[in-house]
């Protein structure tokens, strides 16, 4: 047998094994920076979300204690409670993520 033959045999062997290992190795290094940037992305919308979350919690606690400090707490009907609607309007207002406030009866 020629002596080409076995060579040109080892060389594509060789430049095969050796495109294999790069590709692997290009592989799981993109893997790894796709993960980590999946991983920081994610924290990221975590952590927007806690704080909107808060600020949300934090925004019914206040309008909660307005309003049952307030004398629309003792309202006994209606008529009594259509007075503090501008009060209601300016505390939703200051509060862009609350949308509405129910206030009940003393008796439910």
């Amino acid at each position: 047998m020629p002596l080409h033959i076995p060579v040109a045999v080892l060389f594509s062997l060789l430049i095969l094994g050796v495109g294999a290992t790069i590709s692997l190795y290009h592989f799981n290094e993109t893997r790894r920076l796709l993960d980590g940037a999946n991983h920081a992305l994610f924290q990221n919308l975590a952590d927007d979300t806690r704080e909107v979350l808060l600020g949300a919690n934090d925004s019914v606690r206040r309008l909660f204690m307005l309003l049952s400090a307030s004398p629309l707490a003792d309202a006994r009907n209606a008529a009594e409670r259509l007075q503090h609607l501008p009060e209601i309007t300016g505390l939703l207002g200051a509060a862009p993520l609350i949308e509405s406030v129910m206030v009940g009866y003393g008796n439910g």
